[in-house]
């Protein structure tokens, strides 16, 4: 009976520390989705239900197997609301990213922001962890090391810093775009004076030649009258 109420104990510390862990996480998820994220209230909705299920058996002095084995998966189900929030987030910093990159073009992006390579490092090594785990989201300890080893905080911390860069971006890249359009104009301008060059000397050199009058037909030498 001690052994079971400790084990209940520890567990019950862990699903607090695990459920805490979570809310940090889809907190974070919604600052870069914008919106709620649903799987991960869901899932924490699952870890609710589990808990007041094992609870209901503790108290009433249920079977001890059966209560470790709720609040087991009730733990287990905080694991997979932070698994939904990072995917979340990491998906929607996917596509702000490359709708940057779109828009404004590579040297615009990376001279606001140095740090846009390790940012798309640091997202593709999360990105990448997350779809693998998908496959195995019953792995409880192989979905416990993605979540802990996203390093989701930093992750987001830098998005936020390439967010605040978004001004800067948007006047690197008018101002790239000028100067693509005054080069472009410059050199049509070029163009078109090496074709006047050229085609002028052409012209009068081989333009046809005026026939002077009297040649084929002379003048009509008579005395008038």
């Amino acid at each position: 009976m001690l052994d079971s109420l400790h084990e209940h104990n520890v567990l019950l510390s862990k699903i607090c520390a695990e459920w805490n862990k979570a809310e940090a996480d889809i907190k974070l998820a919604e600052q870069v989705c914008d919106q709620v994220v649903i799987p991960s209230i869901m899932e924490l909705r699952y870890a609710g239900r589990r808990l007041m299920q094992a609870m209901e058996k503790i108290s009433k002095g249920g079977n001890a197997a059966e209560a470790v084995a709720l609040l087991q998966d009730a733990c287990f189900d905080c694991h997979r609301a932070r698994h939904d929030a990072i995917d979340a987030a990491t998906a929607q910093i996917s596509v702000t990213l490359k709708e940057a990159v779109t828009r404004l073009k590579h040297e615009a992006v990376l001279q606001a922001f140095p740090k846009y390579s390790a940012l798309m490092h640091a997202l593709g090594t999360v990105r990448t962890n997350i779809v693998d785990s998908r496959a195995s989201q019953d792995v409880r300890e192989s979905l416990y090391a993605v979540v802990e080893d996203s390093h989701f905080p930093d992750l987001v911390s830098l998005f936020r810093e390439f967010q605040t860069s978004e001004s800067t971006m948007v006047a690197i890249a008018g101002r790239q775009r000028i100067e693509r359009l005054i080069s472009r104009a410059a050199l049509f301008v070029g163009v078109i004076a090496l074709v006047a060059g050229i085609a002028v000397p052409c012209y009068f050199e081989f333009r046809p030649k005026e026939v002077p009058v009297g040649i084929f037909h002379p003048p009509d030498k008579r005395a008038p009258g």
